[in-house]
């Protein structure tokens, strides 16, 4: 498509984290185009995911400071010679991850942004401006116009980009069909996409387990353990674990399971014909359907949202974050 570049500012103001526990708003240089196949896009709203504590906990690049973020939404301000599937003005949504663009001849471990040296290329997304390289390969075009947009509609499809799309794939793998139950344990921002993703697509009784955060949300998606068995008619649920990496001590007990320990192995998980899935979603494949259901009215996705913050109160939100005192913070941007 053939464009015109806009002139983009010296700096910006982006989130850094500058050690544990620790996240500062500092200026830093805008991103520039390198590659004829990049883009730079204006970032309007941004996003603050679960996995996002995992760095400010200590568990993320060992090299610091970085900008942080991985879910973004903005318009396109520059692209590459080499870009045709967008222009100038478009509004976008980044991924959480990119794809290199090109045919893999061997599996590749995907690239997500906001991890400091583990992010070659990209930067963070909590920032007015980021690069995307391989940008007809990972920008989805939306059905909108920077003019037309309203706050519902890009939170919506702000969480196409990232936690939709994951909690759209956990349901998949469980095996769900239409008419199914779902019992989805951890009930955050992931494991609420995975509720009503079950929901959207027809499923016979959605269940949100032990949660800390869900009344703040949507308190019919609630329930307790003691109450799977008359949600599931007896039969069971369809199960999905929205904890991540946070349930680690429970995802080991699950494994020695697996794995057993006497001479026949996990018996036990054989004889019942149980199945285990996990992996790294995959949002481009997933994202535009997920558009559709928003553009078309199907979907709405912004009730897990607390709290729409300015940039410079994002350390404060952190912290807030972290006690599990918000669900799902976004951090809005000047258009």
């Amino acid at each position: 498509m053939v464009s015109t570049n806009l002139t983009l500012p010296a700096t910006m103001r982006a989130l850094l984290l500058t050690g544990l526990y620790n996240v500062t708003v500092q200026d830093v240089a805008v991103p520039q185009l390198v590659s004829p196949t990049d883009a730079i896009v204006k970032l309007t709203t941004a996003g603050i995911c679960g996995s996002d504590l995992y760095a400010y906990r200590g568990f993320g690049s060992d090299q610091d400071p970085y900008v942080l973020g991985h879910e973004g939404i903005g318009y396109v301000v520059q692209t590459g010679s080499g870009v045709s599937s967008v222009s100038v003005g478009d509004y976008v949504v980044i991924p959480d991850n990119f794809h290199h663009g090109q045919l893999e001849m061997q599996p590749t471990f995907p690239i997500s942004y906001g991890g400091g040296v583990q992010s070659p290329g990209v930067s963070g997304l909590q920032a007015e401006y980021a690069i995307v390289k391989a940008a007809d390969a990972n920008l989805f075009r939306l059905p909108i116009h920077r003019n037309e947009t309203n706050e519902t509609l890009e939170q919506s499809y702000l969480m196409t980009g990232d936690i939709f799309s994951t909690g759209w794939t956990a349901i998949t793998w469980s095996g769900f069909e239409p008419g199914d139950s779902v019992a989805v344990f951890g009930a955050g921002p992931v494991g609420l996409m995975a509720t009503y993703s079950a929901l959207l697509r027809g499923g016979k009784g959605e269940a949100a387990v032990e949660s800390l955060q869900t009344d703040t949300v949507h308190s019919s998606f609630h329930t307790s353990r003691f109450e799977l068995l008359d949600l599931g008619d007896g039969v069971g649920f369809h199960k999905v674990d929205g904890y991540g990496s946070d349930g680690l001590g429970d995802i080991k007990t699950f494994l020695d399971v697996v794995y057993g320990v006497n001479a026949r192995g996990a018996t036990s998980f054989w004889t019942k014909s149980l199945r285990l899935q996990a992996g790294i979603v995959q949002p481009y494949r997933i994202a535009p359907h997920l558009i559709n259901l928003i553009s078309s009215g199907v979907a709405n996705t912004s009730f897990i949202t607390t709290a729409v913050i300015n940039i410079e109160d994002a350390p404060k939100y952190y912290e807030r974050f972290n006690r599990t005192e918000e669900v799902k913070v976004l951090i809005s941007f000047s258009r």
